[in-house]
C-alpha cells in the first residue's frame, strides 16, 4: 500500500475520535456538551499555536502522521472541524424542538462517518475521477449518509 494511502487512512481513523464528542453531545445536557466542546476548541487552539511557534514541538506532533503536508505550517483541519461541530450544536439545536437534537446528531455523524467512508473507499478503490475526488468515494459518502439518515431522521 502506498505511503500516502496509509497516511490518509491513519488520518481518517484519527478523525473517528470525533465520535467522542458526538456521543457526549447525545448523552450530556446541552450546556455541558457545549462547555466540553468549548474547552476542546481552546485546548486544540493552544496546541496548534504552540506547534506553529515551536519547530521542535511541531516536528514531534507531525511524527504522529495526522496532518496533511499542507498543514505542517498552518492550522490543521481539526481545529476547524471541532469549531464547526460546536457551532452546529450551538446554533441548530432548539431545546423547545426535540427533533432538532436528532438533526444535529445526524449532521455530525455525516461529517464524521460519511466523510471517513468517502476518504477510505476513495483512496482504496477510487478509479473514476471527478476532479480530485472519485466516484467510488462519493458513492461511499452517499451510502453512509443514506444509512445515517434512514436510522435517525423521521420519515413522513
Amino acid at each position: 500500500m502506498p505511503p500516502h494511502l496509509i497516511q490518509e487512512i491513519k488520518r481518517k481513523l484519527f478523525h473517528m475520535l470525533t465520535l467522542i464528542y458526538i456521543v457526549g453531545y447525545w448523552i450530556l445536557p446541552r450546556d455541558a456538551a457545549l462547555a466540553g466542546m468549548g474547552l476542546t476548541i481552546f485546548v486544540a487552539l493552544m496546541i496548534e499555536i504552540i506547534r506553529l511557534k515551536h519547530s521542535r514541538f511541531n516536528r514531534f506532533i507531525l511524527l504522529f502522521g495526522f496532518h496533511r503536508k499542507s498543514e505542517e505550517n498552518h492550522f490543521s483541519g481539526l481545529l476547524w472541524t471541532i469549531s464547526g461541530a460546536f457551532f452546529t450544536m450551538y446554533f441548530f439545536e432548539n431545546p423547545a424542538q426535540p427533533i432538532t437534537k436528532i438533526i444535529v446528531l445526524a449532521s455530525l455523524l455525516y461529517a464524521a462517518l460519511a466523510d471517513t467512508a468517502a476518504a477510505i473507499v476513495g483512496s482504496l478503490f477510487g478509479r473514476i475521477k471527478i476532479g480530485e475526488k472519485s466516484l467510488e468515494g462519493s458513492a461511499a459518502c452517499f451510502v453512509a449518509s443514506l444509512i445515517i439518515g434512514y436510522f435517525l431522521l423521521p420519515w413522513p
